[in-house]
């Protein structure tokens, strides 16, 4: 995904284009209807008819429509500058996606550095933990059937973070915890598992290196896991020994509670006024903040040239 071009002379930045779907996700003539509706709609030209044989003909057209289409943006990047400015004092030009600006927005008016505060694993730290990372388990057990229906989940992950309790403050690594009673301990634990034979949708994952698929299967086997899913596995029939791992002091809350509380709120303030894009917006701001805790770190490339780039290849080489 492209986030930004920056362009520079002598070192200088001249200008720089940012896309700003990364920012505001609905389409450009959700977002002016109810963003900037005194801008006019977005119109529409005829795609599957223009060709190279016809394009002077529709030219006039299609200068107005681009116009038209980049008056809209403008508009509506300005008035969201503004809404976020007046509810969180918060530039949205400083930030490249909706997930830092959720974290922003987070950080600022909603984080408890005191009952909650962050810590920036090490290494090891990280590493460990990042093994009890897994994919969704989207298997499918039943390949047709007739008179189907569909469920989702209303807000899923905005109802976890608000509801359940997370591991917070400076972990302590354990390397013997194979006399330890499972439902005392929280974290990130290596654990040998058994999985019955006879059980049909198994529900803990399984790395398979070899093969570098993520398996779900029955049998024994080890891996690393929140301690969570292998007290509820242990609810389904499995057979759990912790081994070792990284252990939090549980203080049985989240630091998430206002921020999903307050959001969801505006949420459905947007919905029932029939503001559809701030409603959308609001959504995907609850379902940004979370992931944005798990990120890696890559190189930043904001503000580099060419000239820094090649400089900085030569030297990884």
């Amino acid at each position: 995904m492209l986030y930004e071009i920056a362009v520079f002379l002598d070192n200088k930045l001249v200008f720089n284009l940012r896309d700003s779907l990364t920012r505001l996700t609905s389409p450009l003539h959700t977002l002016a209807k109810h963003l900037c509706p005194q801008l006019g709609s977005k119109g529409s030209i005829p795609y599957d008819d223009i060709c190279v044989d016809n394009l002077s003909t529709l030219i006039y057209q299609l200068i107005s429509y681009m116009k038209q289409d980049i008056l809209l943006l403008g508009g509506v990047m300005l008035k969201a500058q503004d809404i976020y400015w007046k509810l969180y004092n918060i530039d949205i030009v400083t930030k490249l996606t909706l997930s830092s600006l959720a974290l922003a927005i987070f950080r600022t008016k909603y984080y408890d550095s005191d009952n909650w505060p962050t810590h920036i694993p090490t290494r090891n730290e990280d590493t460990f933990i990042r093994r009890g990372y897994y994919g969704g388990h989207a298997d499918v057990y039943i390949p047709k059937g007739e008179n189907l229906y569909y469920y989702d989940v209303n807000s899923l992950y905005p109802f976890i973070m608000k509801s359940f309790p997370m591991p917070g403050g400076k972990p302590t690594w354990h390397g013997s915890l194979e006399n330890q009673d499972l439902e005392k301990l929280f974290g990130f634990i290596e654990a040998y598992v058994e999985c019955p034979i006879t059980m049909n949708r198994p529900f803990l994952p399984y790395r398979d290196e070899s093969r570098k698929s993520l398996l779900f299967p029955t049998g024994k086997f080890v891996g690393v896991y929140y301690s969570e899913e292998l007290k509820y596995a242990c609810q389904l029939g499995y057979q759990i020994t912790p081994l070792s791992g990284y252990l939090f002091e549980s203080n049985n809350s989240t630091p998430f509670g206002e921020f999903v509380t307050d959001i969801f709120e505006r949420r459905q303030e947007a919905k029932r006024s029939g503001n559809e894009a701030m409603g959308y917006i609001y959504k995907i701001l609850l379902n940004s903040l979370y992931g944005r805790f798990g990120i890696l770190k890559v190189l930043s490339l904001k503000s580099v040239n060419l000239i820094d780039i090649n400089c900085w290849l030569k030297k990884k080489s």
